[in-house]
């Protein structure tokens, strides 16, 4: 009888010993999204940052840029060199069109992605902001691009 009043004490008290841990473990917790971003940022005079093109690695500082300014002007780095375009834009659909760039040769890893990039430019047919995230879309709907936006510097007052 005093066994099944030790057991009676024992599990209970083991179970609860135990519930502490089960929030611990090895693996780290992956950090969670906000359910709803605090600011979205506007296509147009944003900083959009490319954080991914075709599933292409894109190693820190070779980062693609793209700005698109109230008229309609695309520009940004593509890798290796500068570019411009026309972004036409209405609603969720967005176009790039006349895309230019100057002509200068670099690392072949970057050479592969500035062709890859400025390809998913031409293709670009939707685009959808969620907060600071910028995803480029082709006709079907296939993301071929994503960026992360933040706001332009502040430009020095003319003297």
């Amino acid at each position: 009888m005093n066994f099944m009043r030790l057991l009676a004490v024992a599990v209970p008290a083991l179970a609860i010993s135990l519930v502490p841990a089960a929030g611990c473990s090895a693996t780290p917790r992956q950090p969670q999204a906000p359910a709803k971003p605090a600011v979205t940022l506007p296509l147009r005079a944003t900083v959009w940052e490319c954080a991914s093109v075709n599933d292409l690695a894109i190693t820190e500082g070779a980062a693609p840029t793209l700005e698109i300014a109230e008229d309609g002007k695309a520009s940004g780095n593509s890798g290796v060199n500068r570019y411009g375009a026309r972004a036409d834009a209405e609603a969720a659909a967005i176009r790039f069109t006349m895309v230019v760039s100057t002509r200068m040769a670099g690392p072949d890893e970057r050479m592969k992605l500035e062709a890859s990039y400025l390809a998913a430019l031409e293709r670009t047919r939707r685009f959808r902001i969620d907060g600071t995230l910028l995803t480029l879309m082709d006709e079907k709907g296939s993301v071929v691009a994503t960026f992360l936006g933040h706001e332009p510097a502040p430009q020095p007052a003319a003297p």
